[in-house]
């Protein structure tokens, strides 16, 4: 153990599985009682973040293209960038200090391929472009599918097809397809699949983020004031829970998130403003002002126009004196909008910069602001769950609230839809949904620049 702690990520030979007893079960079961006679053996290791999932898939399938003369591996997720990231980094760092680049391997960053010194193979894949045939020329091994659950009924026929060229290569014996994920709700597919089932040959393996004895002790602590109650059931305690899949903000709560009276400004801090930018019939422009203190969001007005461009959106904040404000404005918003506006010559956020620098107050002095935009905006999902966990953490923590002049966010948090028969994406034909999409924007921006949010989705964003 003393050794293990040495480094992040422990080698090869320095990789303890003993330590963690699930861990130890996977790997005693795989040399000692699985029937690989009897077909390709299915692993699920569901369990919660921090648990050390990938660690040990990245164990196996070193351990196994080292044991056997000419096998092939395939190490897959749903996204390239993110598979090069995560599974592949940690090979990376597993394989450190025991073999070397250019003697025991040589290694292909651009398409992630691992040759090593007996012959055999580690391939990466990935399938967001949905072409699935590409799996039916591979000769397989084994496979390890990086965080199973991203993989909805819409990409889960890529497990399938791995699935059917695994026990392609007779002179390997073992053959095996490990799923790490994070749990998702009993209607996923990996959970009809591996978890309700007879097959001798499918075998679940569960972890917890609170068994592993690697993680700081404020770890847990902090997850539980980032997630919301029921994510917390998942990344925690690594629990299959179904999570409302037609209400996005399911956490919010009217009687607790909202504050049925006007926003009071506290102009010894920020004044923040939030961006999303359409002009679409059904989707309006939108908008919101709002403030961070101590550690909570205040969502105090909300500006919706249809068919507005974004200077007609300025000029009613104008309006409303909001830039008489004796404060500094920070800038967040959609990435999307440093792009060129198909209206103007201009981009959204150059407009908004070009009014707010000319702006001259009744006083005659200028305004000050901070553009907080980045450079592309955070996954859908991450978005959400972020949100879910400011409306209050599994912790008990409130962190969000929205004001009377701010009723459109009040109705578009509560009935904000994902979109029917589509992956997960928003329903943006509902109107109020955009301004939701703008608050998301601001949240998971502060959120990560003052290390509200752990490393769990900050590696996301």
């Amino acid at each position: 153990m003393e050794v293990q702690q040495q480094r992040e990520t422990p080698s090869v030979t320095q990789f303890d599985p003993t330590i963690i007893p699930w861990q130890y079960q996977v790997v005693y079961d795989i040399d000692n009682k699985f029937n690989y006679d009897s077909g390709v053996q299915e692993i699920l290791c569901s369990g919660s973040v921090g648990s050390a999932k990938s660690l040990l898939a990245a164990h196996i399938v070193v351990k196994h293209v080292l044991k056997y003369p000419k096998p092939r591996a395939l190490v897959g997720r749903l996204s390239m960038p993110s598979l090069k990231e995560t599974a592949v980094q940690t090979i990376l760092d597993h394989i450190e200090g025991d073999l070397v680049e250019g003697v025991h391997y040589s290694f292909n960053k651009s398409i992630g391929k691992f040759i090593f010194k007996n012959g055999s193979e580690i391939i990466c894949k990935s399938w967001q472009d949905k072409k699935f045939l590409k799996f039916r020329s591979l000769k397989l091994s084994i496979a390890w599918i990086e965080e199973g659950t991203e993989n909805d009924e819409t990409y889960f026929r890529a497990y399938e097809e791995i699935y059917n060229r695994l026990g392609r290569l007779p002179h390997v014996k073992e053959n095996i397809l490990i799923t790490t994920t994070n749990p998702s709700g009993p209607s996923h597919p990996l959970y009809k699949r591996l978890i309700v089932t007879d097959n001798p040959d499918r075998h679940v393996y569960y972890s917890r983020t609170d068994l592993n004895p690697f993680l700081p002790k404020w770890y847990i602590t902090n997850l539980l004031d980032s997630l919301d109650p029921k994510m917390a059931q998942r990344l925690v305690y690594g629990k299959w829970v179904e999570v409302d899949q037609e209400q996005i903000y399911y956490n919010y709560e009217r009687d607790r998130n909202y504050r049925n009276y006007k926003y009071k400004f506290d102009f010894r801090y920020p004044v923040d403003l939030m961006f999303d930018f359409n002009i679409a019939a059904g989707k309006p422009m939108s908008a919101a002002i709002g403030q961070y203190i101590n550690n909570e969001f205040h969502v105090a007005k909300t500006y919706i126009v249809e068919g507005a461009r974004t200077l007609d959106i300025m000029e009613e904040m104008e309006a409303d004196g909001v830039f008489e404000f004796p404060a500094t404005f920070r800038i967040f918003g959609d990435a999307a909008g440093k792009a060129n506006d198909t209206r103007t010559k201009s981009t959204d956020y150059s407009i908004i910069k070009k009014f707010m620098s000319n702006y001259e107050r009744k006083d005659q002095t200028r305004v000050k602001f901070e553009y907080c935009v980045p450079l592309s905006n955070p996954p859908i999902r991450t978005r959400h769950n972020i949100m879910n966990g400011l409306f209050k953490s599994a912790a008990g923590n409130v962190s969000f609230y929205v004001y009377q002049s701010a009723k459109d966010a009040d109705e578009g948090l509560r009935l904000t839809k994902l979109k029917q028969g589509a992956s997960y994406i928003e329903d943006d034909s509902y109107r109020l949904q955009h301004v939701t999409t703008a608050l998301g924007y601001w949240c998971v921006k502060v959120s990560k620049d003052t290390g509200r949010i752990n490393t769990v989705y900050k590696r996301m964003v």
